[in-house]
Formats: structure tokens, sequence, C-alpha cells
């Protein structure tokens, strides 16, 4: 939680940063979608299942599923997610994957890993973490979608480059 709160923070984002657990997809709220412009999840993902996933220890519960976002979601977000499978669709549906039921939904963009993502546990934030914070920054600039992804992968880089002394 703590480098997701570090993100949301450098990102100058305001409201409510949820975690799970406590929270699981029983939990979600329309609320949580309404008129959100930017919705940012980091968690756990998986190639064999459906949800998106939270963690405490060794416990990882549903945290959201693709009947959370198609009941909910009203389109025109962009979404982000850390997690690792997160934007898998392949031999998926709208049914079977959260980022296809976004997409289904309406909404504008939706950013993910295919396969693994890394990111820290606590700062300072790195890898997806970096990808997200530069991402939503370029998209608060005025930047396209596209270009704000491609520029959050070079800002990543030249961070990475600079943190090991190159």
């Amino acid at each position: 939680k703590k480098a997701s709160n570090a993100v949301w923070a450098n990102c100058g984002f305001k409201g409510v940063l949820r975690a799970s657990p406590p929270l699981t997809h029983a939990d979600v709220k329309a609320s949580w979608f309404d008129e959100k412009e930017l919705l940012y999840f980091n968690l756990h993902g998986s190639d064999t299942e459906p949800y998106w996933f939270g963690q405490k220890g060794e416990s990882f519960p549903a945290a959201l599923s693709p009947q959370n976002v198609n009941e909910f979601s009203k389109g025109k977000s962009v979404a982000l997610t850390e997690a690792c499978y997160g934007a898998m669709e392949m031999a998926k549906d709208k049914m079977t994957s959260v980022a296809l039921a976004f997409l289904s939904t309406g909404s504008l963009c939706l950013i993910g890993s295919t396969c693994i993502a890394y990111g820290a546990v606590a700062e300072p934030v790195s890898e997806a973490d970096l990808i997200a914070l530069h991402f939503f920054r370029n998209l608060c600039k005025g930047v396209s979608f596209g270009k704000a992804l491609v520029n959050a992968r070079a800002q990543l880089a030249a961070a990475a480059i600079s943190g090991q002394g190159y």
C-alpha cells in the first residue's frame, strides 16, 4: 500500500485510496466509478483467474471482478493496473477479464501488463509504479494516451539508467 500511496500522492490525486484487504470484490460500490476520469489499480493478477487480487501476507482475496466492472463502470475513464496479467485478453471475454470488461463498458484506455509486472512494496517506487506515476503525470499535461505511455516507458528507462550510475 505504501508504493500505491506514493504514486497516488505524487500524481496529486484527491480522494480515497482503497485497499484489499480488507475490501473484496463483494464490497465494490458504483460510486467508486462515478465520474472518475482516472482509475488506478495496484493489485495482483492471474493468467488463469478472472479477478484482480489484493494481498495481506499469504492471503490474496479477490478485489475486483469483471462483474464489478460490467455492473458499475460507466466508461469514459482511463484505467491503469499494475496487476500481473492485468491486460491479458487471450481466450477471454468481458465476463472473464477485468481489462476487457473495462473496454467493453466504454473506457477510453486501459494500461496493463499481459505478463509479469514488477513494482515496489514501499518507497521508493520502481518499475510498474514508475510507469503508472509517469503515465498519469503525462496525461495531466494533456499528452495523448499512446504518447503518455511511450513517455512513461522512456522516463522509467532514464530513471533506471540514472540509478545505476550510467
